[in-house]
């Protein structure tokens, strides 16, 4: 899996959350509360999630976020959700 990490206002995840639907299999989507949300993809499907996301932050006007892996580890911790 190829994961990638949005952080957007609380007001804007249940967009980005249909996007992610209307992209039928391309990647699943967790968050634990808030705007911070995690992308994860099968890594065939790497190019095609690295644009989704490219499109997603300019038009929600976001600056890029964590790497991966901090991404990785701030969900594998207990409590963890997915939205």
């Amino acid at each position: 899996m190829v994961w990638r990490e949005l952080v957007v206002e609380p007001r804007e995840v249940v967009y980005v959350k249909s996007i992610v639907e209307a992209c039928e299999g391309l990647c699943s989507i967790f968050g634990e509360r808030g705007g911070r949300l995690v992308l994860a993809s099968p890594p065939e499907r790497e190019a095609e999630l690295e644009e989704l996301v490219a499109d997603l932050r300019a038009d929600l006007g976001l600056e890029p976020s964590a790497t991966p892996r901090d991404a990785i580890a701030a969900f594998a911790e207990p409590g963890g959700a997915r939205v």
